[in-house]
């Protein structure tokens, strides 16, 4: 019994998703977070960061500049709103979501809440999704197909 180098890649396109992720998808975004606490209203908040999201819109570059006066998450407003790369599962989901539906680096989000209160998103980066290479598995696909005929 043989396996085809066909069969191998067949078999690798098949699988990759499920067992040959070597790293997922990231990415690395700018925030503002405007904080609302339970007893705030929160319709002048949400007024606040419309103003200041319609501003970035015409100057997407002062983006880190204002995330520095602006952003009341203190840590990343130190660094321009700069957050560290991230993969799904590890924020909260509205933030990934919107974070990951950005396409171009400077793209910038609609407003969402969290539980910290309203922000919004600058797309820094994204780092493609990174696969095993086939030939570091081409053996144990092998050994597989072969048990399995």
């Amino acid at each position: 019994i043989t396996v085809s180098a066909d069969e191998i890649q067949r078999y690798y396109d098949a699988q990759k998703l499920k067992k040959y992720v070597e790293a997922p998808s990231q990415v690395q975004v700018r925030r503002i977070l405007f904080k609302i606490s339970d007893v705030q209203p929160q319709e002048p908040v949400m007024q606040r960061a419309e103003q200041v999201r319609s501003e970035l819109l015409k100057n997407p570059k002062d983006f880190a500049k204002v995330a520095k006066e602006q952003s009341e998450d203190k840590d990343s407003a130190a660094n321009g709103g700069l957050l560290p790369y991230f993969a799904k599962g590890e924020r909260n989901e509205a933030f990934e979501r919107k974070s990951f539906l950005l396409k171009q680096e400077g793209d910038i989000s609609d407003l969402f809440r969290t539980p910290e209160g309203i922000e919004f998103v600058q797309l820094v980066s994204k780092k493609p999704i990174k696969y095993t290479p086939l030939a570091d598995v081409k053996k144990e696909i092998e050994q597989t197909l072969l048990h399995q005929a």
